[in-house]
């Protein structure tokens, strides 16, 4: 997960200050996050272009997103409100696949007959 730190611009919206990957508790002020919702400008690929390998050799699109922080463009986030599942966790991908296979009408009824078969 990542956090950041923000000031807050109206009503759900903010321009981010700093963003970190995967910090520990005691070393963010903020709980916000960035979940798996990006809204991606063009400017972004040429921060991505100069952006070094970061945690496990990968470009980070955190790195970029600092890079871009005090330039014109800024980064900007909206606080919706959602569910959120982690899909990098086993858990998690199993919640979510769940949740969603119980709001699709086409799937709802038969997964709910499947699961209440379960000798569990």
């Amino acid at each position: 997960m990542v956090m950041f730190l923000v000031f807050k611009l109206q009503t759900g919206f903010y321009k981010a200050e700093k963003l970190q990957e995967k910090p520990k508790i005691e070393e963010t002020k903020s709980n916000l996050a960035i979940s798996d919702r990006h809204v991606l400008l063009p400017d972004i690929f040429k921060y991505l272009e100069n952006t070094k390998p970061g945690k496990g050799g990968e470009i980070q699109v955190t790195d970029a997103y600092n890079a871009m922080v005090n330039t014109k463009e800024g980064v900007y986030a909206y606080d919706y409100k959602s569910k959120r599942f982690d899909s990098g966790d086993k858990l998690g991908f199993v919640m979510a696949a769940v949740d969603e296979t119980l709001n699709r009408p086409e799937l709802r009824e038969q997964f709910i007959k499947f699961l209440k078969n379960l000798d569990i």
